[in-house]
Protein backbone atom coordinates (compact mmCIF):
# COMPACT_ATOMS: atom_id res chain seq x y z
CA UNK A 1 0.00 0.00 0.00
CA UNK A 2 1.54 3.49 -1.07
CA UNK A 3 2.60 5.72 1.69
CA UNK A 4 0.16 9.27 2.33
CA UNK A 5 1.90 12.49 1.68
CA UNK A 6 -1.18 14.99 2.46
CA UNK A 7 0.33 16.78 -0.12
CA UNK A 8 -3.01 17.62 -1.64
CA UNK A 9 -4.63 21.31 -2.23
CA UNK A 10 -7.25 22.17 0.66
CA UNK A 11 -9.97 24.42 0.45
CA UNK A 12 -12.80 24.78 3.41
CA UNK A 13 -16.33 24.24 2.80
CA UNK A 14 -16.93 28.16 3.12
CA UNK A 15 -14.87 28.73 0.05
CA UNK A 16 -16.32 25.82 -2.53
CA UNK A 17 -19.98 27.47 -1.43
CA UNK A 18 -18.50 30.95 -2.11
CA UNK A 19 -17.09 29.45 -5.61
CA UNK A 20 -20.44 28.06 -6.34
CA UNK A 21 -21.99 31.68 -5.66
CA UNK A 22 -23.87 30.18 -2.54
CA UNK A 23 -25.32 32.25 0.19
CA UNK A 24 -26.17 30.76 3.76
CA UNK A 25 -29.14 31.57 4.40
CA UNK A 26 -30.23 32.66 1.24
CA UNK A 27 -29.73 29.37 -1.26
CA UNK A 28 -30.37 27.12 1.90
CA UNK A 29 -31.11 27.27 5.64
CA UNK A 30 -29.14 25.41 7.86
CA UNK A 31 -31.92 24.78 10.40
CA UNK A 32 -32.61 22.08 7.34
CA UNK A 33 -29.66 20.27 7.70
CA UNK A 34 -29.48 20.50 11.88
CA UNK A 35 -33.30 18.78 11.04
CA UNK A 36 -32.15 15.61 8.59
CA UNK A 37 -29.07 15.24 10.80
CA UNK A 38 -30.76 15.08 14.23
CA UNK A 39 -32.91 12.40 12.20
CA UNK A 40 -30.65 10.56 10.63
CA UNK A 41 -26.99 11.44 11.82
CA UNK A 42 -26.92 12.55 15.24
CA UNK A 43 -25.05 10.67 17.50
CA UNK A 44 -24.75 10.82 22.21
CA UNK A 45 -21.23 11.18 22.83
CA UNK A 46 -20.36 8.18 25.59
CA UNK A 47 -21.45 9.44 29.18
CA UNK A 48 -17.99 10.01 31.08
CA UNK A 49 -15.92 10.51 28.06
CA UNK A 50 -14.57 14.37 27.82
CA UNK A 51 -16.51 15.44 25.09
CA UNK A 52 -20.11 14.44 27.41
CA UNK A 53 -18.26 15.76 29.99
CA UNK A 54 -17.28 19.23 28.15
CA UNK A 55 -19.25 20.05 25.32
CA UNK A 56 -22.46 18.11 25.85
CA UNK A 57 -24.27 14.63 24.90
CA UNK A 58 -25.49 15.37 21.61
CA UNK A 59 -23.29 16.38 18.64
CA UNK A 60 -23.57 16.75 14.82
CA UNK A 61 -20.98 14.10 13.11
CA UNK A 62 -20.32 16.11 10.09
CA UNK A 63 -23.41 17.33 8.58
CA UNK A 64 -21.72 19.70 6.43
CA UNK A 65 -21.21 16.54 4.22
CA UNK A 66 -24.99 17.24 3.41
CA UNK A 67 -24.28 20.80 2.77
CA UNK A 68 -21.52 20.07 0.45
CA UNK A 69 -23.86 17.45 -1.38
CA UNK A 70 -26.70 19.10 -1.86
CA UNK A 71 -24.84 22.50 -2.95
CA UNK A 72 -22.95 20.57 -5.89
CA UNK A 73 -25.97 18.60 -7.43
CA UNK A 74 -27.99 21.78 -7.00
CA UNK A 75 -25.75 24.54 -8.15
CA UNK A 76 -24.64 22.20 -11.47
CA UNK A 77 -28.48 20.89 -12.18
CA UNK A 78 -26.75 17.08 -11.57
CA UNK A 79 -29.75 14.68 -11.52
CA UNK A 80 -28.07 10.82 -11.48
CA UNK A 81 -26.50 10.07 -8.29
CA UNK A 82 -24.39 6.84 -6.97
CA UNK A 83 -23.87 6.54 -3.49
CA UNK A 84 -21.73 4.10 -2.02
CA UNK A 85 -21.95 3.39 1.46
CA UNK A 86 -25.69 4.41 3.17
CA UNK A 87 -25.01 5.04 6.22
CA UNK A 88 -28.35 6.02 7.80
CA UNK A 89 -29.33 8.12 4.67
CA UNK A 90 -28.18 11.41 5.64
CA UNK A 91 -26.19 12.18 2.33
CA UNK A 92 -28.95 10.31 0.12
CA UNK A 93 -31.69 12.22 1.17
CA UNK A 94 -29.47 15.53 0.84
CA UNK A 95 -29.01 14.76 -2.87
CA UNK A 96 -32.66 13.95 -3.16
CA UNK A 97 -34.04 16.82 -1.74
CA UNK A 98 -31.52 18.95 -4.25
CA UNK A 99 -32.98 17.73 -7.22
CA UNK A 100 -36.36 18.40 -5.97
CA UNK A 101 -35.64 21.68 -5.19
CA UNK A 102 -34.46 22.35 -8.50
CA UNK A 103 -38.08 20.82 -9.83
CA UNK A 104 -36.60 17.89 -11.74
CA UNK A 105 -37.08 14.48 -12.32
CA UNK A 106 -33.96 12.48 -10.91
CA UNK A 107 -32.67 9.47 -9.50
CA UNK A 108 -30.66 8.33 -6.53
CA UNK A 109 -28.68 5.22 -6.16
CA UNK A 110 -27.17 3.97 -3.12
CA UNK A 111 -25.11 0.68 -1.90
CA UNK A 112 -24.95 -0.81 1.12
CA UNK A 113 -24.53 -4.45 1.35
CA UNK A 114 -25.20 -4.02 5.08
CA UNK A 115 -28.89 -2.22 5.10
CA UNK A 116 -30.46 -2.63 8.06
CA UNK A 117 -34.33 -2.78 7.95
CA UNK A 118 -34.95 -0.29 11.02
CA UNK A 119 -32.50 2.61 9.42
CA UNK A 120 -34.41 1.77 5.89
CA UNK A 121 -37.92 2.25 7.87
CA UNK A 122 -36.58 5.64 9.52
CA UNK A 123 -34.86 6.95 6.37
CA UNK A 124 -38.66 6.41 4.77
CA UNK A 125 -40.31 7.86 7.24
CA UNK A 126 -38.30 11.08 6.59
CA UNK A 127 -38.34 11.60 3.62
CA UNK A 128 -41.48 13.98 2.38
CA UNK A 129 -43.75 12.08 -0.37
CA UNK A 130 -43.47 14.93 -2.59
CA UNK A 131 -39.52 14.17 -3.45
CA UNK A 132 -39.91 10.57 -4.08
CA UNK A 133 -42.35 11.55 -6.34
CA UNK A 134 -40.04 13.72 -8.32
CA UNK A 135 -36.64 11.60 -7.36
CA UNK A 136 -36.36 7.86 -7.39
CA UNK A 137 -34.67 6.32 -5.33
CA UNK A 138 -33.09 3.02 -5.60
CA UNK A 139 -31.89 0.49 -2.65
CA UNK A 140 -28.72 -1.86 -3.84
CA UNK A 141 -28.28 -4.41 -0.99
CA UNK A 142 -25.12 -5.15 -2.60
CA UNK A 143 -21.53 -4.71 -2.38
CA UNK A 144 -19.82 -1.54 -4.74
CA UNK A 145 -17.93 -4.64 -6.72
CA UNK A 146 -21.03 -6.55 -7.46
CA UNK A 147 -23.19 -3.57 -8.10
CA UNK A 148 -20.63 -2.10 -10.75
CA UNK A 149 -20.45 -5.73 -12.22
CA UNK A 150 -23.96 -5.45 -13.10
CA UNK A 151 -24.09 -2.10 -14.54
CA UNK A 152 -24.66 -1.82 -17.99
CA UNK A 153 -20.88 -0.24 -19.63
CA UNK A 154 -22.71 2.29 -21.11
CA UNK A 155 -24.62 3.67 -17.32
CA UNK A 156 -23.64 7.12 -16.16
CA UNK A 157 -23.62 9.14 -13.38
CA UNK A 158 -23.63 12.85 -12.71
CA UNK A 159 -22.24 12.51 -9.51
CA UNK A 160 -20.34 9.50 -7.32
CA UNK A 161 -20.32 9.57 -4.01
CA UNK A 162 -17.55 6.92 -1.97
CA UNK A 163 -17.52 6.29 1.31
CA UNK A 164 -18.07 2.74 1.80
CA UNK A 165 -15.70 0.39 2.68
CA UNK A 166 -12.39 2.37 3.77
CA UNK A 167 -9.61 0.26 3.18
CA UNK A 168 -7.07 0.60 0.73
CA UNK A 169 -8.19 -2.26 -2.12
CA UNK A 170 -11.81 -0.86 -1.66
CA UNK A 171 -11.22 2.81 -2.20
CA UNK A 172 -8.88 1.88 -5.06
CA UNK A 173 -11.95 -0.66 -7.00
CA UNK A 174 -14.21 1.75 -5.93
CA UNK A 175 -12.60 4.48 -7.55
CA UNK A 176 -11.73 3.12 -10.74
CA UNK A 177 -15.24 1.66 -11.14
CA UNK A 178 -16.56 5.22 -10.73
CA UNK A 179 -14.41 6.98 -13.42
CA UNK A 180 -15.86 3.98 -15.84
CA UNK A 181 -19.58 5.77 -15.09
CA UNK A 182 -19.17 9.20 -15.60
CA UNK A 183 -18.23 11.53 -18.05
CA UNK A 184 -18.71 15.05 -16.30
CA UNK A 185 -19.90 15.75 -12.78
CA UNK A 186 -18.02 14.76 -9.45
CA UNK A 187 -16.62 12.85 -7.78
CA UNK A 188 -16.34 12.72 -3.96
CA UNK A 189 -14.43 10.54 -1.44
CA UNK A 190 -15.08 10.62 2.56
CA UNK A 191 -12.97 10.62 4.77
CA UNK A 192 -9.03 11.41 3.84
CA UNK A 193 -6.99 11.83 6.71
CA UNK A 194 -3.91 13.82 6.56
CA UNK A 195 -0.65 11.69 7.97
CA UNK A 196 -1.33 13.39 11.39
CA UNK A 197 -4.90 11.80 11.93
CA UNK A 198 -4.01 7.89 11.99
CA UNK A 199 -7.55 5.45 12.13
CA UNK A 200 -7.41 1.56 11.66
CA UNK A 201 -8.39 0.88 8.17
CA UNK A 202 -8.96 4.12 6.91
CA UNK A 203 -6.82 4.06 4.14
CA UNK A 204 -8.45 6.83 1.32
CA UNK A 205 -5.69 9.19 1.87
CA UNK A 206 -3.02 6.38 0.77
CA UNK A 207 -4.74 6.03 -2.47
CA UNK A 208 -5.67 9.84 -3.42
CA UNK A 209 -1.89 10.60 -2.85
CA UNK A 210 -0.91 7.85 -5.42
CA UNK A 211 -3.59 9.52 -8.05
CA UNK A 212 -1.58 10.67 -10.85
CA UNK A 213 -1.37 14.63 -11.02
CA UNK A 214 -3.45 14.60 -14.11
CA UNK A 215 -6.56 14.13 -11.82
CA UNK A 216 -7.53 17.21 -9.92
CA UNK A 217 -8.23 17.03 -6.71
CA UNK A 218 -8.76 19.29 -4.08
CA UNK A 219 -9.51 18.15 -0.07
CA UNK A 220 -12.71 20.15 1.31
CA UNK A 221 -12.64 20.87 4.79
CA UNK A 222 -15.63 19.86 6.43
CA UNK A 223 -17.28 19.63 9.70
CA UNK A 224 -18.69 22.02 11.99
CA UNK A 225 -17.04 24.87 10.11
CA UNK A 226 -20.32 26.44 9.10
CA UNK A 227 -22.28 25.34 11.99
CA UNK A 228 -21.26 26.59 15.51
CA UNK A 229 -18.46 23.92 16.57
CA UNK A 230 -18.90 22.81 20.22
CA UNK A 231 -14.87 21.56 20.50
CA UNK A 232 -14.02 24.97 19.84
CA UNK A 233 -12.25 24.47 16.86
CA UNK A 234 -11.12 26.13 13.35
CA UNK A 235 -10.05 24.63 10.32
CA UNK A 236 -6.95 25.07 11.09
CA UNK A 237 -7.38 22.12 13.44
CA UNK A 238 -8.91 20.25 10.71
CA UNK A 239 -6.10 17.03 9.51
CA UNK A 240 -9.15 15.53 7.52
CA UNK A 241 -11.89 15.90 4.68
CA UNK A 242 -13.30 14.73 1.65
CA UNK A 243 -11.75 14.69 -1.75
CA UNK A 244 -13.83 16.56 -4.42
CA UNK A 245 -12.60 15.62 -7.73
CA UNK A 246 -13.94 17.38 -10.87
CA UNK A 247 -15.38 15.04 -13.97
CA UNK A 248 -15.28 16.62 -17.36
CA UNK A 249 -16.35 19.92 -18.06
CA UNK A 250 -18.04 20.91 -15.30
Amino acid sequence: MPSRTGDIQTVTINQVLEDLDIVVGEDFAMGDFDVLGWQLAAKVRERGSHGYNHHGALFRPNYERGILVHSLIQKKGLVKILEIGFGRGYVTTCAANAIYGKGINGEVTTVDPFFDQQKLDNFSSVLDPAITSMVKINTMGQTSDHYFDSLHPKARFDFIFIDGDHRYDSVRKDYENAVKHIDRGYILMDDYHMPTKVEKDIDVSNFVDSLPSSVERKLVLTDRLLFNDDRGKTSDDLDYGMVLIPVGDI
